[in-house]
């Protein structure tokens, strides 16, 4: 399914807080991405289960099953580990405990981090240099 910029890529957005999936899934249409919401783990694997993102956002501090612990997840299980992966995060240092952490584990670092509040430009630079568009 293309959309009218003739983009057919698809981002699912794995973010708790309502207004900031708000946010980030309308600057991501308005770039013309196609854009699918799981507010928690459980609903990003069901979505996981019906259709291949081009890109997942995954913020770091949900409640339940936190960020990391489904980033590894992700990485190792081999219908999901190619994805490419930013991580979306409003803790400025949670971005360096996630990488010493995922590279104590083995695991690929992900594709991009990205701070809240979120930069636009910060936005569609990651973007474009991930998924080239």
């Amino acid at each position: 399914m293309m959309n009218s910029n003739g983009n057919s890529k698809t981002i699912l957005i794995v973010e708790d807080e309502e207004d900031f999936a708000a946010l980030l899934s309308g600057l991501l249409q308005e770039r013309g991405y196609r854009v699918v919401i799981a507010r928690n783990s459980g609903e990003a694997l069901d979505r996981l289960r019906e259709f291949t993102p081009h890109l997942i956002t995954l913020d770091v501090m949900m409640p339940g099953r936190r960020g990391g612990a489904f980033y590894e997840d992700l990485r190792r299980n081999k219908s999901t580990g190619t994805i490419p992966i930013v991580i979306i995060t409003g803790l400025a240092s949670a971005g360096q405990v996630f990488r010493r952490a995922i590279e104590t584990k083995g695991v690929r670092p992900p594709e991009g981090y990205l701070e809240k509040p979120l930069n636009e430009h910060s936005l569609g630079a990651t973007l474009h240099c991930i998924l080239g568009s």
